[in-house]
């Protein structure tokens, strides 16, 4: 809608705050409206991503934790296709005397020194292994109750 020289147009304004006005009447609320369901959304998917994210780590911490550390057989180096700066980078799978998988996080390749066949530290905790140089070393408990595998 263009506005003609000289004509008229009605703004409904606060008498005691004259700075807070509407050009056309439900202009503030549906603006509002606006603003709620654009940060409704955000923050919907920033729990989503959160919950993502959250849950894989907190895994390999519990598994670091309460897991029980034994050794496994790397079976892969697998080079990722990215290519930052130069760097490849890649990760490492490997397979537990269990039968449990698990794949590390992506380092750059010169970083996964351990080749195909080699033996690497790692924590299981109800199916799921983590490596050891991904979460780094356990605390050692003053607990003389030995953990139990699972």
């Amino acid at each position: 809608m263009l506005a003609v020289q000289g004509a008229g147009h009605e703004i409904r304004y606060l008498p005691d705050q004259s700075e807070k006005f509407e050009t056309y009447v439900g202009q503030v609320r549906h603006d509002a409206i606006v603003l709620q369901a654009v940060s409704g959304l955000a923050g919907l998917m920033g729990v989503v991503l959160l919950w993502v994210l959250g849950r894989r780590t907190n895994r390999a911490i519990l598994a670091r934790k309460y897991g029980c550390r034994t050794a496994a057989t790397v079976t892969a180096i697998k080079q990722r296709r990215k290519k930052a700066r130069g760097k490849r980078a890649g990760c490492m799978k490997w397979v537990t005397d269990d039968g449990i998988t698990g794949k590390s996080l992506d380092h750059p390749l010169s970083k996964l020194h351990p080749g195909k066949g080699r033996r690497i530290n790692v924590y299981v905790r109800k199916g799921h292994s983590v490596r050891e140089g991904d979460v780094g070393p356990a605390e050692i408990p003053n607990s003389a109750v030995p953990k139990v595998v699972r």
